[in-house]
């Protein structure tokens, strides 16, 4: 544990040590020293390393300047009597100044390797020291309570003139008082005198002629004061942290600062002045640790004292706020003893504040530190105590808005603060709320969710209603509905004629008897809320009368009311003369009475929220009230939270239990479809099935978390309105997908099952981080250790595993009984679903075999977030060399806990293992983030040690990003593995290299340059065949596909394969497979062209590529269609695009839709067929896809419009179909181009121009061989001489279209060629040959699902 020592200024704790006091009144020099620029480097280092990374930088950065400054300050015998942010105030006993000048110079120079600081990114910041120089009498006092904490104080005028010295400063200055310039004469090297506001003159010193000898003080051991002793000097939770963490951790925390400024002790000439500040600082500290907030820090001037306490820090709750309000209004207004204490005026802000360890560990020896809570919001508050006039609480209105329900607030708009760059809205705090509003107003969106629960809180009520009264425990977790599901209770009940009244308890009136009855009878009197002696006398008097009227007889108990009500109700001879037991049992009964008489006249609904906080008087008057409620048309409804989350021994409200007429009701989380409604609710509009999944997994069914969380997100711009759904935006889907979380079903992205959403943060609120931390503050210190390592395992984690990596090493009886408690306080719960044996055997206990995981996913995080970066280094580090040692196969595991422990030899090698595997899985997205990984941590270690790791990373990367559709990036990663690979002299790599290259350019239709890189690789390689060799034929005959050069494709094609298997290679065997049966198949050769695809899935399949797989099926089903064969067609499409989602291809997954549309438009369903293309082509632009691909999908496009009969529209894309494949310089689908632009044109009755079209579209056929497309025109030809009304030449076209379509097997381009012979036979009334036509097409087109054709040919059929 640190020394407590360090805690206590210098002087004081050698005078402990020595048994000695230090003097009430002292003769030295004050030393104030204020560091600049680190609000600035505040700023860049949580814009570089996230907020919480950053402030534990800043912490980093802050303590060696501290250390430096300090340990001048010890050399000349000085004592830290102060911390105040980046600033401290120092003593040094006797000094005329000499000491102190000599100390400040020293200083400034201490402070020159600090003058410029590199952030990680390389940002610059300045920092630099000012510093003030003034000599005379101060008092020295210790103050405060030694079981909350001890306060040394440095108080006086010289303290005051300090502060002027100070205030005329500049960067990089000395500047010293009049009294130090003379005490110090010539000696002293003076550059300029400056006058201060009061006309005082203070010196600008440039140096010291001769500088004193260093005095420093004596060094002490750390045992040098029993600890009993100094840890009164620590905040209690400090020293308790300290005793079981070793030190208190920096971190960031939802905070509420409170400053308070006060006068009225005179320091230099009051001799009481000590006892007075102590009797009042001793009231502060225990009026602020009521509310359990803590003093952190006293400043004391002559013209003005601070204060400054915070709530929230070291210990956290969710109603921080209200009771930051609470010792507020108790603070403004001290009590009469104190009466010597004037203007007292009160600044509060809320917001997440950096707390922790501030000063120098060893400060020359002696170190000299405090916990520092401190942020912008402190400064916040400073300034609003500022703005404050005597007597005034101002608070931001965040604060006002948490604590409404407990006090009232006037607005006081927008105010300019000092220091604010834009006006802040501020309200005044006017006092506690007196009365409760119902809470049926204060929900705007509509309860979801809770149906069954309403239905049977509706069916008590009908009960009570009856006369059969009920006692409701409604029971639930922090924010999973119970107020809001009330409220709606009570807009039932008052619609359905009942009283409603409601109480509400809390933790800071927890000791204000009958608090909750007060809100509940004052209601039910109808009395307002005031606290003027006039008005409470009214409403004695009126109270008085009113149940007078009612009853008589209980005349002689009225005064019993006072203790309830709070009225100035004077007691009777009777009243006065009973003993505590009898007062409070007459009280009962008269409350039991009034309320039983009230319900008799009219149904009344008691509502007592947050009832585990009720005073004990309450929760009597309440159990008193329910054991009588059975016969009443009284219903009483509790609202408490578990056990486990008030520190409670036994069951809220357990007494009430026992009755008859009592129900519990327990709330449970919302279902999907609860969240799923909610979200819509609190949005305005539906939420993608993704976005409802993700909130849903994280919120775990808490509606409050789901609130925050959806406004958290949509605030950040992670949550986007896309026509008229809410989705995630596009980064938080590749964070999903990076992690493996997502997978396609029907075409959209899904949570994956068992997705692991650890790693996914989504910025936890400071609501929910506040709610979730209060309860982690409230667990016994031993055990916070303990789940905060387990955070660092991971959401699940074994207890053997924790066991060897927690730091105190606890045995294994203590961390099974410590898994207990926190399974009983709902913070993790045995984990079931891992299977299998134990991997980290422990003593096992009775209720769990030793595997846990954290009871919701915010709180895995909040915990994680409470720990330093650098213990989470260390930890992380630790579990990755366990696991290593104990588990090598987790490979996925080792690499994360490597990289987040900076262990980057580890990391880049497990990190290359998982991206090899999951590459192997085609987990794509995983895999490039396990290289990126691999690489950042490459790029840690000697450049020469990992130049052959980072050519193959590099490799990878740009293969990977090629594969999603990134050119761009992808040709970045293949280059810089080009030039890696020639400086190894890796000859295959370089190939492997150029081969990609060559692939990228392919792919964008850039098909010279594509041929250029595969001369490049050939050469490299010579006549080497290796598979290198192999892939670069193979992508050259690709290329001279889309060229329509369909010889030399061939040959490039059928080269490669036998090269593949004479090598060994079946992958490239397969592909050279898929290759040539396209090459068939744009020849015409359908049969041939299935068989090469049939055989390239069967070779995918043996070696287990379910890319290949799923490629070559895309491919059988290209031919199955050509064959007609659609339903099958259309299976093998959907396999593939199911393979393709699950690989994240989001390119190949196009070419699914794109071809699902082609079954669509052959079927007739134009709207599915236009869904399809429009869907394959927005994925497309979207990745950068190629440029051949969006042409042949443009293309369809074109013709789905002119089937529909938008020609204009179908003209448009055909005409940007034709620049895309200009652009590509690609020929192999300009026969399909120009017999679409034929059949538009046609549709226009430009027969002329149909005509030229088709000519051109059966010339091009012909030039590549395409037979399928020459029998596709040729009907075209005869359709269109059929209308034009030249029978013999349709006729003669549409014979020759059938042979060559049945030639090639396309049973669907047959079958319409046949129906347009019938169509052309009605016209020369040929009937028995249209009828034969027609039976011999119409099976077809109703096998095939032709819609259109079936109709036409149905018609032409009644016509014969």
């Amino acid at each position: 544990m640190e020394s407590l020592l360090a805690f206590i200024p210098e002087d004081r704790r050698l005078a402990l040590a020595g048994g000695t006091e230090l003097a009430d009144r002292a003769q030295g020099a004050v030393l104030f020293a204020d560091i600049s620029g680190f609000t600035p480097l505040t700023a860049a280092l949580a814009q570089e390393l996230g907020v919480q990374r950053g402030a534990e930088e800043v912490l980093n950065q802050i303590n060696p300047v501290y250390e430096a400054i300090i340990a001048e300050l010890h050399r000349y015998g000085g004592s830290v009597m102060g911390f105040a942010g980046d600033s401290i105030t120092c003593w040094l006993e006797g000094d005329d100044g000499r000491r102190g000048v000599a100390c400040a110079l020293a200083m400034q120079e201490a402070m020159r390797p600090f003058a410029t600081v590199r952030t990680p990114a390389g940002t610059p910041i300045h920092l630099a020291i000012k510093v003030a120089v003034t000599a005379g009498p101060a008092r020295r006092f210790v103050v405060g309570d030694p079981d909350i904490q001890l306060i040394d104080v440095l108080a006086g005028r010289t303290l005051d003139h300090v502060a002027s010295a100070e205030k005329l400063a500049e960067k990089g200055e000395v500047v010293v008082g009049r009294e130090v310039a003379d005490a110090l004469g010539d000696a002293l090297d003076v550059v300029e005198w400056r006058p201060s506001a009061g006309d005082e003159l203070f010196a600008v010193i440039g140096g010291l002629a001769a500088l004193p000898e260093p005095t420093p003080l004596r060094p002490l051991p750390a045992d040098a004061l029993p600890e009993a002793q100094a840890k009164s000097w620590a905040l209690q939770p400090v020293y308790r942290r300290m005793q079981t963490a070793g030190k208190f951790l920096a971190e960031l925390r939802p905070t509420v600062a409170l400053f308070l400024k006060f006068s009225g002790i005179d320091y230099d000439n009051d001799e009481d002045a000590g006892r007075k500040l102590d009797a009042y600082v001793r009231w502060f500290q225990a009026t602020v640790q009521q509310q359990e907030g803590f003093l952190i820090q006293l400043t004391i001037g002559d013209k003005g004292s601070y204060a400054y306490a915070s709530f929230g820090a070291p210990l956290a709750h969710d109603d921080d706020s209200l009771r930051a309000v609470a010792a507020a209004l108790e603070l403004v207004q001290p009590p009469a003893e104190l009466g010597f204490i004037v203007d007292s005026q009160i600044g509060i802000s809320r917001g997440r504040i950096w707390a922790g360890e501030c000063g120098a560990r060893d400060g020359a020896g002696m170190p000299r530190f405090t916990y520092g809570v401190m942020g912008n919001e402190v400064n916040m508050a400073a300034r609003l105590m500022g703005k404050a006039t005597p007597g005034q609480i101002l608070v931001r209105r965040r604060v006002a808005e948490e604590a409404k329900l407990g006090f009232q607030f006037h607005q006081l708009g927008l105010i300019t603060v000092k220091g604010g760059a834009e006006p802040i809205p501020v309200a005044e705090v006017v006092g506690r709320q007196q009365g409760q509003v119902l809470q049926g107003t204060q929900y705007e969106l509509p309860l979801v969710g809770r149906e069954a629960e309403l239905a049977q809180l509706a069916r008590l009520l009908d009960s009570a209603q009856a006369g059969r009264g009920q006692v409701v425990t409604l029971e639930g977790a922090t924010g999973i509905g119970k107020s809001h599901l009330v409220a709606v209770l009570e807009q039932q009940a008052g619609t359905g004629g009942f009283q409603v009244a409601v109480g509400t308890s809390q933790r800071i009136f927890q000791s204000t008897t009958y608090w909750p009855w007060q809100q509940a009878l004052r209601q039910l009197l109808h009395l307002v809320a005031d606290s003027s002696s006039d008005v409470l006398a009214a409403q004695a008097a009126a109270v008085a009368e009113t149940l007078t009227q009612m009853n008589p007889d209980w005349s002689v108990r009225l005064p019993l009311l006072r203790d309830v009500l709070g009225l100035p109700i004077e007691d009777n001879p009777t009243t006065a003369a009973f003993d505590p037991r009898q007062r409070q049992e007459a009280l009962f009964a008269l409350v039991q009475d009034i309320v039983r008489t009230w319900s008799h006249a009219q149904p009344l609904l008691l509502v007592f929220e947050n009832a585990h906080w009720m005073d004990e008087t309450s929760q009597g008057l309440l159990d008193a009230l329910a054991k009588v409620c059975h016969d009443a048309a009284l219903m009483i409804v509790a609202v408490v939270r578990p056990a486990a989350e008030t520190d409670s021994q036994a069951e809220p409200l357990a007494t009430l239990r026992g009755l008859r007429h009592h129900t519990l009701l327990r709330l449970s989380e919302l279902n999907g479809d609860g969240i799923g409604q909610l979200v819509g609710n609190v949005l305005g509009g539906p939420p993608s099935l993704l976005a409802r999944l993700l909130l849903e997994a994280k919120a775990q069914g808490n509606p409050f978390f789901t609130r925050e969380l959806v406004e958290a997100l949509r605030e950040s711009g992670q949550l986007v309105l896309e026509d008229g759904e809410w989705v995630l935006s596009a980064g938080m889907i590749d964070a999903l997908r990076t992690a493996n979380a997502l997978v396609r079903e029907e075409g959209m992205w899904v949570l994956a099952q068992a997705a692991d959403l650890s790693t996914i943060t989504l910025g936890i609120p400071d609501s929910i981080h506040g709610v979730i931390l209060a309860r982690l503050d409230r667990l016994p210190d031993s055990h916070k250790p303990t789940i905060k390592v387990a955070s660092v395992i991971g959401y699940s984690f074994e207890l053997g595993l924790l066991a060897q990596v927690h730091p105190a090493h606890p045995p294994p009886a203590t961390l099974i009984s410590q898994a207990g408690t926190l399974t009983e306080r709902d913070f993790i719960v045995p984990d079931y679903s891992l299977a299998g044996p134990l991997h980290y055997p422990l003593i096992q206990d009775e209720e769990s075999d030793g595997r846990y995981s954290f009871r919701q996913q915010a709180t895995h995080e909040v915990s994680y977030e409470t720990l330093l970066f650098t213990q989470r280094r260390e930890l992380h580090r630790h579990v990755a060399g366990l696991l290593e040692q104990q588990t090598p196969e987790a490979i996925d595991q080792i690499a994360y806990h490597a990289y987040l422990g900076e262990d980057w030899a580890r990391s880049l090698r497990y990190h290359l293992l998982a991206g090899i595997g999951d590459k192997s899985l085609f987990a794509n997205m995983q895999s490039m983030d396990h290289f990126r990984k691999a690489l950042a941590s490459a790029e840690r270690l000697p450049p020469e040690e990992t130049l052959a790791q980072r050519r193959e990373i590099h490799a990878e990367l740009g293969e990977l990003l090629l594969t999603v559709g990134q050119r761009d990036a992808a040709g970045e990663h293949l280059r810089a593995a080009l030039q890696m690979a020639e400086e190894l002299g890796d000859l295959e790599a370089q190939a492997n290299a150029c081969r990609w290259i060559a692939r990228a350019h392919e792919l964008a239709g850039e098909y010279q340059p594509s041929l250029e890189w595969i001369d490049r690789g050939l050469a490299v390689l010579g006549d080497r065949l290796t598979p290198a060799s192999l892939e670069l034929h193979l992508i050259s005959g690709l290329i001279y596909s889309r060229r329509g050069e369909y010889r030399n494709a061939s040959q490039q094609a059928l080269a490669s394969l036998l090269a593949a298997e004479e090598l060994g290679q079946p992958s490239i065997v397969a592909r050279a497979h898929n290759l040539l049966g396209n090459i068939d198949r744009l020849r015409g050769n359908i049969e041939e062209a299935t068989a090469h695809y049939q055989e390239s899935m069967a070779l995918y399949s043996q070696i287990g590529n379910l890319q290949g797989q799923a490629l070559a099926q895309n491919s059988l089903a290209n031919a199955l269609f050509d064959l007609g064969r659609w339903s099958e067609a259309d299976r093998y499409y959907h396999e593939a695009g199911r393979t393709f989602n699950q690989l994240g291809n989001v390119y190949n997954r196009a070419f699914v839709d794109n071809n699902l549309g082609g079954i669509a438009l052959n079927q007739g369903r134009l709207d599915d067929a236009l869904l399809y293309y429009r869907r394959a082509l927005r994925a497309l632009e979207q990745i950068g896809g190629s440029i051949w691909v969006m042409g042949a999908v443009t293309l369809n496009l074109g013709a789905a419009y002119v089937k529909r009969g938008e020609s204009e529209a179908g003209f448009e894309y055909l005409a940007r179909a034709r620049d895309l494949f200009a652009q590509a310089k690609s020929r192999d689908l300009l026969p399909e181009l120009h017999r679409r632009l034929a059949e538009a044109h046609q549709a226009q009755r430009a027969l002329a121009d149909a005509r030229r079209e088709a000519e051109v579209s059966l010339a091009l056929a012909d030039e590549l061989s395409m037979l399928g497309e020459q029998g596709l025109t040729r009907r075209t030809l005869g359709n269109i001489a059929a209308e034009e009304g030249r029978t013999d030449d349709a006729e003669r076209e549409l014979q020759r279209a059938i042979q060559i379509l049945s030639d090639v097997g396309d049973n669907y381009g047959l079958a319409c060629a046949q129906l347009s012979l019938a169509d052309v036979c009605s016209h020369a009334s040929d009937a028995a040959r249209r009828r034969q036509l027609l039976d011999e097409c119409m099976p077809v087109f109703e096998r095939l699902g032709a819609a259109l054709e079936m109709s036409r040919a149905q018609k032409l059929l009644a016509i014969t």
